[in-house]
């Protein structure tokens, strides 16, 4: 089994008859850019925004999620996620995909935040992630300044 812990992106559901007659739904999750998939009604209550911890099973191309539960928000400050060579799970290496990743994570919630706190009268949703963009560029510019 392995483990990923990050947030929920994207969350969606299909439902189906099977051969037999029965009924089925199956829950699908993007977390930290992969898809991951259940049948199990229980995790249904998971939502976009949610930071979870998955123990999963690959089978084929498929992540089958095995257990899920919430988090604190910020797991130690960074997220994980496993290498899909090896299965083995590590820190987000923040070059390329995964800092993109990470970045527009980090700009949702800080829109989010500056929503919750309050944005002077007549900004607009646009314009507060712009700001924020701005400023994600700024920071990733003296992380990278070495």
């Amino acid at each position: 089994m392995v483990e990923i812990k990050g947030q929920i992106t994207e969350k969606g559901s299909k439902k189906g008859t099977n051969q037999f007659g029965q009924e089925w739904e199956r829950f699908a999750f993007t977390i930290n850019g992969q898809k991951f998939s259940t049948f199990n009604s229980e995790h249904s209550q998971f939502e976009a925004g949610d930071w979870v911890d998955v123990d999963y099973e690959k089978s084929g191309q498929f992540n089958n999620i095995k257990t899920m539960s919430k988090i604190d928000p910020i797991p130690d400050s960074r997220t994980t996620t496993s290498d899909t060579k090896n299965d083995i799970v590590k820190p987000v290496d923040w070059d390329g995909k995964d800092l993109r990743s990470a970045m527009q994570t980090g700009v949702n919630n800080a829109v989010r935040l500056l929503e919750v706190i309050g944005l002077p009268e007549g900004t607009t949703r646009q314009e507060a992630m712009k700001i924020v963009k701005e400023l994600t560029i700024e920071i990733k510019d003296i992380i990278y300044a070495k």
